[in-house]
């Protein structure tokens, strides 16, 4: 090549305007390019290039400890020659020589001038092309590079995409040159059926559809058409109608009809791209067929390092299977999502984890899913973390206006989500890193999965944040059924969260039935950690085994506010099991909290019950303030209108109860069984009607931890098939006091009733005391045998009762008495006394045997003197006075007692007998009034209010 013919060539002077880029040539003499190289010859090109905005020279993009090399391309065979380059930089100029040897001749043609940058091995154009004939450039100028399609790739001019022609050689373009679609539009024309090209005898590729090349980063407008018959079953990754896109691709409008893909060994598989690096963009994408690889499979593109935005799309007929995990109808997994206008049609299946209708894994901050629904179509088969949106979402994410129905009934419709661990008809595991919420979202489809299963989240893990549901809601048609955790709207939280609505109305409630198979089952949430709901309707039927709740199966330190079950929901279980939650360490419930259910009303389940509640199961360090609990609660033992069980500290405060208790063994009509360390119950009612078989009471059943029981108040009946029923507390533990309490109701058992308290502990500690005060009883108790009393059936130990009193009727066949029943437990002087104090009786009896005013029998075991009667008068007719019966006379000691002449006389002949107008007359002290009736009345005994 001749220094003339060089010099010609070069020194075309081209102003390219649209990228400010300016060419220049040296014109010294020929013989001063003459440059001689290892032997040869050279000639030396000078060029000059102006370093402007736009053009690969701006700014840092070329840092000048690099060199650069030039490239001619020849356009139509593309066949690249390469040459030698130096260059030097000036402030606005780069200065670049290209030694050109003479033995290499360039034939006539049309060439385009590139370079590559050593730092990413990358080519970029000049958009310069230039024409040689007879080994002389004889033009040059700026040119877009598609010379084969129609348009110059402006949005108003795009490319046009006619046949499989175009897009090879769209493939060819990028693939020599990754910057080549960047930026510039394409449309695709008319419909594309890929079958033309596999009959194509020049085509090389034998395993289907090649796959445009790596990188595009362009805007392909499918214009509304089809690509029909995107075929592939490659070996190696990447795989779809695009290799990858590129940070900023677009494709938009087009849809993929008899996709088959078959790439059981490969990742990143998509019908739209295999994958993606940096921000890309599908609008209007619809894609039905198969597509089958390893990991990573999505409806439309693999895997994405970075964000992809998917609007108005859908991916119906899609079948999509992965062998390996990272599964989703339209993204396999991707760093942020933002998801919007989009419907769920695919059938999907996993043998891996991460399963899910929109993205298999998400990881990345600041994704978003709006405005999605789904047909009947959509079915979801996963592993470990399968959701109806995401398998697993993690860092920070906002989900809204999401509705998935599928409307066949429960009975006949097929599973819509099948997941094992972490499934969820949303997400089906999740880790917020920054506050995330789902709002105004729907559910109603049948759902199953293993442990960690919930109607919206499968499991929320422990994060740096929490998450929120806000207004959302559940359908009736359909279940969620699993085994360990399982919830209507989370199957286990191990991290703050909050589910609350802005209205208290229907239209924020959770229907979905829920059924678990084994601990922790619940119709809102199945195990939490640091719950807060507030306005929330509970209308799921909830069906477990242990631990099962209308609410939460199981709970530490939830917070309801506002909150309610609809009073027709079924909430049944084996053990555990209560209207609001199964188990609940340090509950919060805030004042005006109203909760209704039937609990256990299957025999199946009412028949095996226990620790069973209206409110809880199981509660520890709890309180309990200003709630009200209508429900029908059954069980075998251990069962209570508001809660089972109660350990450590529990303090239940101006609550009450309306729920009937049908059970067992230590049934109360608050609570069935405390234990642990106190029990305390301050301004509370009991309204239903209580009956068990052992240790019954209206307000608690068996009371073993040491308790304080003050203004609590039954108003219903409270019957014992068995022995040990009383108005308050059935069985009670010695180390407590019960004050200002009252009883209406009517209370019977076979032995051992009292209005107040049916019987003591036995095996209590001797130093350890009971103590009755202000206490009250009008309602009728009975015993079909011994040891009945107005306040107390049995007492054994340490214990007072002052200031008491009772007026209700009381029957048996011996040992009835209008205070106590019967007294038993050997005292003296320096281990403690029982003491009967300030109290009256004016309620008639009946019996055989033992029957009198304040005290039906004192056992034998008693030390001297150790009771002691003062200030008590009886005024009803009790067949004896004060006394019915005593095994030892030494063993008590009278003060200021009285009983009315028409009973028979007193057994301990220390009574005083008076007539009905001299009891009247009688002045006890400062504590007693005057009643309306003119007897002795106390001023600071319960009423009947």
């Amino acid at each position: 090549m001749s220094s003339a013919f060089m010099r010609k060539c070069m020194c075309c002077t081209v102003m390219l305007l649209s990228l400010f880029l300016f060419v220049s040539c040296d014109n010294e003499a020929e013989d001063d390019n003459k440059v001689e190289i290892g032997g040869e010859t050279y000639t030396e090109v000078r060029l000059t290039l102006l370093r402007a905005k736009g053009t690969p020279f701006e700014g840092s993009v070329l840092p000048e400890e690099y060199p650069l090399q030039f490239f001619l391309m020849r356009e139509d065979t593309k066949e690249v020659f390469s040459y030698m380059t130096e260059v030097t930089y000036e402030e606005k100029k780069v200065h670049c020589s290209m030694f050109v040897p003479e033995t290499a001749p360039i034939a006539d043609g049309r060439y385009w001038l590139l370079m590559i940058f050593h730092t990413d091995a990358k080519r970029y154009p000049f958009q310069l092309e230039l024409v040689f004939k007879d080994h002389v450039c004889v033009a040059g100028e700026y040119r877009e590079f598609y010379t084969a399609f129609e348009g110059d790739g402006t949005q108003t001019n795009p490319y046009r995409i006619n046949t499989y022609k175009d897009l090879l050689v769209l493939h060819t373009d990028i693939e020599m040159d990754l910057t080549r679609a960047a930026g510039k539009y394409f449309r695709q024309q008319r419909d594309i059926d890929l079958n033309d090209y596999y009959k194509d005898p020049d085509r090389v590729e034998e395993q289907g559809w090649s796959g445009i090349a790596n990188g595009f980063s362009g805007i392909y407008d499918g214009n509304g058409t089809v690509i029909y018959n995107l075929v592939s079953e490659a070996t190696h990754d990447n795989v779809g109608f695009f290799h990858s896109l590129g940070d900023g691709a677009v494709v938009k409008d087009v849809s993929f009809r008899g996709v088959s893909i078959n790439t059981p060994s490969g990742s990143n598989v998509g019908a739209v791209a295999g994958s993606a690096i940096g921000n890309v963009r599908l609008e209007g994408i619809n894609v039905a067929g198969s597509l089958f690889a390893s990991q990573n499979v999505g409806g439309f593109i693999g895997s994405v390092d970075g964000t992809v935005s998917v609007e108005n799309s859908s991916n119906e007929g899609l079948y999509l299977k992965s062998a390996g995990g990272n599964a989703g109808g339209f993204v396999g997994s991707a760093k942020v999502v933002d998801i919007s206008e989009v419907s769920l049609c695919a059938r999907i299946e996993s043998e891996g984890d991460c399963t899910g209708g929109v993205a298999g894994s998400v990881s990345g901050i600041g994704s978003s899913l709006n405005d999605i629904d789904n047909t009947s179509a959509m079915s979801i088969t996963g592993v470990n973390a399968t959701g109806g949106l995401v398998g697993s979402m993690n860092g920070s994410y906002s989900i809204r206006n999401v509705v998935l129905e599928k409307t066949a009934t429960a009975s006949t419709s097929t599973n819509a989500i099948n997941g094992s661990s972490n499934t969820g008809g949303l997400i089906g595991e999740t880790s917020p890193t920054n506050t995330s919420s789902i709002s105004s979202c729907r559910v109603q489809l049948r759902l199953k999965g293993e442990d960690n299963t919930g109607g919206f989240v499968g499991k929320v893990t422990k994060g740096a944040s929490i998450l929120q549901i806000v207004n959302c809601s559940s359908g009736t048609k359909g279940n969620i059924e699993g085994r360990n955790n399982v919830g209507g709207v989370v199957g286990q939280s191990e991290s703050d969260m909050q589910i609350r609505n802005e209205k208290f109305d229907d239209k924020a409630s959770y229907r979905l039935p829920v059924i678990g198979g084994g601990r922790c089952t619940g119709g809102v949430v199945g195990q939490s950690a640091g719950m807060t709901l507030t306005n929330i309707i509970a209308g799921a039927n909830v069906t477990g085994n242990d631990i099962v709740g209308g609410f939460f199966g199981e709970a530490d330190a939830p917070q309801l506010i506002k909150c309610c079950t609809d009073p027709t929901i079924h909430v049944q279980g084996r053990k555990n099991v209560g209207g609001v939650a199964g188990s609940v360490y340090a509950p919060s419930i805030q004042t005006g909290s109203d909760f209704s259910a039937l609990i256990n009303p299957d025999e199946r389940y009412a028949g095996e019950a226990m620790i069973v509640g209206g409110l809880f199961g199981y509660a520890r360090s709890a309180r309990v303030d200003g709630v009200v609990v209508r429900s029908k609660v059954r069980g075998t033992n251990i069962v209570g209108g508001l809660i089972g069980q109660t350990d450590e500290k529990v303090t239940i405060v101006n609550s009450t109860n309306y729920s009937t208790v049908d059970a067992g063994n230590d049934i109360g009509g608050l609570v069935g069984q405390s234990v642990g360390e106190s029990l305390s119950i301050d301004a509370c009612y009991n309204y239903g009607a209580i009956k068990g078989r052992e240790r019954v009471g209206g307000i608690v059943g068996h009371a073993h931890a040491g308790y304080t029981f003050k203004q609590a108040r039954n108003r219903a009946d409270v019957t014992a098939t068995g022995d040990m029923a009383g108005g308050i507390c059935g069985y009670a533990y010695s180390k407590s006091r019960i004050e200002s309490c009252s009883n209406t109701g009517n209370v019977s058992a076979k032995n051992k009733a009292g209005g107040i308290v049916g019987t003591t502990d036995t095996d209590a500690n001797k130093e350890k005391e009971l103590k009755i005060i202000y206490c009250a009883n009008k309602g009728e108790i009975s015993v079909d045998d011994k040891s009945v009393g107005g306040l107390i059936g049995f007492v054994y130990g340490h214990f007072s009762v002052e200031q008491s009193y009772n007026n209700g009727v009381h029957s048996g066949n011996e040992n009835i008495g209008g205070i106590v029943g019967e007294i038993s437990g050997y005292y003296t002087l320096n281990l403690g006394f029982q003491y009967i104090r300030d109290c009256y009786n004016s309620g008639s009896s009946s019996g055989s045997k033992h029957r009198a005013g304040i005290v039906g029998y004192k056992g034998a075991d008693a030390g001297i003197s150790s009771l002691q009667v003062n200030y008590c008068y009886n005024s009803a007719n009790t067949g004896w006075g004060i006394f019915g019966g005593v095994s030892n006379t030494a063993s008590y000691d009278y003060g200021n007692v009285y009983y009315i002449d028409s009973n028979s006389g007193d057994f301990s002949q220390k009574a005083k007998k008076c007539s009905l107008n001299e009891l009247k007359n009688l002045r006890f002290g400062s504590l007693w009034t005057t009643g309306s009736d003119g007897l002795p009345k106390l001023v600071n005994a319960a009423t009947f209010d």
